[in-house]
C-alpha cells in the first residue's frame, strides 16, 4: 500500500514578514517515485491592499523618477503583487497591472513602477543630471537611486534594482555628483566595467562561432550592491569623513609657502614687546660694562636701573679726569729774569 507524505515549503520575499505568503506543497512517495508539486499564494485582503495603495501610490506633483525613488527606498522591492492585485488605483495616470514579462506573475511594486515609468518620455520623467554624494552615510541611498534610474531603462527590471548588474553608462550622474577624491575611482571603475562587458560580448561571439580554441572564462561584472561595498571601502581607506564629506585632515600642521612676495612687507616695524625687550637688553649690557653689582639691580624698575647707570657713568667720568696724568711740558722763563736755574749755553763745535 502506498503512503503519501506531504511537505510544505514557505517562501517569503527577502526581509519582509509573510506578505504575501507563498506555499509550495510537494507530494512524494516512499520509494522515491515522482511526486506532485502544488504552489499556492495567499493574496492580500482588501484592507491590506487599501493600505498599500495609500502608502505606495503616486502623490500629486511628483515626477515619475521621484515616485520610483520613494517606492524603492520605503521597501517597495519587498512586496510582491500579481496582476489582479496591481490592477487597483495607484495614482492619477499610474497603471501597474502591465508589469514586466509575465505580468500576471508576482512582481515587486518597485519593478512594476519602473516598468510603467519606462513608457514615459525621458524629458518628462525627471531624470537628474547628477546625484550628489555628500557623505558615507548617504551612500546607500545614492546607489539605490542610481540603480532605480537603470531599472527605468531596462526592459524587464528586477524585483530588487540594487541586485542588477551595473551599466557603465548609468554611472555618469554619480561621477558628476561625487566629491573630488572619489571621482578618479568611479571613472576607473566605469572603464573597468565597460572593458569587462566588451570582453564577455566578444567571448560569446567566439563561442557561437564554434572556434576550437582554448576555453576562456567570462569575467564577473559587479552589481550595484557590490559597487556600493567597494566605494565604502575605498572611502574609508582615503579617510572620508562621514559628516563633512571630505577627507579627514591630519594633525600635522603644514605651513604653505607662497611664491608671490607682494603681500610680504619689506620693512617690518618692531612691536611694543620687541622694543621693550631690546631696551632691557641694552640696559643690562651697560650694567655689565659698568660692573654694577647684581644685588643693586634686583627687583628694581627700568627707570631706577637707568638712573643708577647714569650715576655710575658720571662717577667714572669724574674719576678719569682726576686720575689723568699731566702731560703738559713747562716753558722756560725769559732771559734776564731771576731764574735760579739759568739755561746752559750749548757748546759750539770747533
Amino acid at each position: 500500500m502506498l503512503t503519501m507524505q506531504n511537505k510544505i515549503i514557505l517562501h517569503y520575499p527577502p526581509e519582509y514578514e509573510a506578505r504575501p505568503i507563498i506555499k509550495t506543497e510537494e507530494t512524494t512517495r516512499p520509494w522515491g517515485g515522482a511526486g506532485d508539486r502544488t504552489r499556492k499564494t495567499t493574496p492580500f485582503d482588501p484592507i491590506q491592499m487599501a493600505n498599500l495603495q495609500e502608502c505606495y501610490g503616486c502623490k500629486p506633483g511628483a515626477t515619475e523618477n521621484e515616485y520610483l525613488w520613494r517606492v524603492c527606498l520605503t521597501g517597495g522591492d519587498r512586496i510582491l503583487l500579481n496582476g489582479d492585485e496591481a490592477n487597483g488605483f495607484w495614482g492619477l495616470g499610474v497603471f501597474l497591472n502591465a508589469g514586466p514579462a509575465s505580468p500576471d506573475d508576482p512582481h515587486s511594486i518597485t519593478s512594476r513602477v519602473a516598468y510603467w515609468a519606462r513608457g514615459i518620455d525621458v524629458l518628462e520623467r525627471g531624470e537628474p543630471l547628477l546625484i550628489p554624494i555628500k557623505s558615507l552615510n548617504e551612500l546607500s541611498t545614492v546607489i539605490t537611486k542610481a540603480a532605480c534610474i537603470q531599472a527605468m531603462h531596462e526592459r524587464d527590471p528586477l524585483n530588487v534594482p540594487i541586485s542588477a548588474i551595473v551599466d557603465p553608462d548609468m554611472l555618469k550622474p554619480l561621477i558628476k555628483g561625487a566629491p573630488a577624491m572619489l571621482k578618479p575611482y568611479l571613472i576607473a571603475k566605469r572603464d573597468e566595467i565597460r572593458r569587462d562587458a566588451n570582453f564577455n560580448a566578444l567571448l560569446a561571439i567566439r563561442e557561437a562561432a564554434d572556434n576550437k580554441e582554448e576555453a576562456l572564462v567570462q569575467r564577473n561584472l559587479p552589481t550595484w550592491a557590490t559597487l556600493m561595498h567597494d566605494i565604502l571601502n575605498h572611502g574609508r581607506e582615503m579617510g572620508w569623513d562621514d559628516l563633512s564629506g571630505e577627507p579627514k585632515k591630519t594633525s600635522r600642521n603644514v605651513r604653505q609657502l607662497k611664491q608671490s612676495t607682494q603681500d610680504i612687507p619689506r620693512v617690518q616695524e618692531p612691536t611694543d614687546h620687541q622694543s621693550r625687550t631690546q631696551k632691557c637688553r641694552e640696559l643690562y649690557s651697560q650694567v655689565l660694562l659698568l660692573c654694577i653689582p647684581r644685588i643693586a639691580i634686583q627687583r628694581q624698575s627700568a627707570s631706577t636701573i637707568q638712573s643708577l647707570v647714569h650715576t655710575f657713568q658720571k662717577y667714572n667720568d669724574d674719576t678719569q679726569k682726576v686720575n689723568a696724568p699731566n702731560t703738559q711740558t713747562p716753558t722756560p722763563p725769559p732771559r734776564g729774569s731771576n731764574n735760579p736755574f739759568p739755561p746752559k749755553d750749548t757748546e759750539k763745535p770747533p
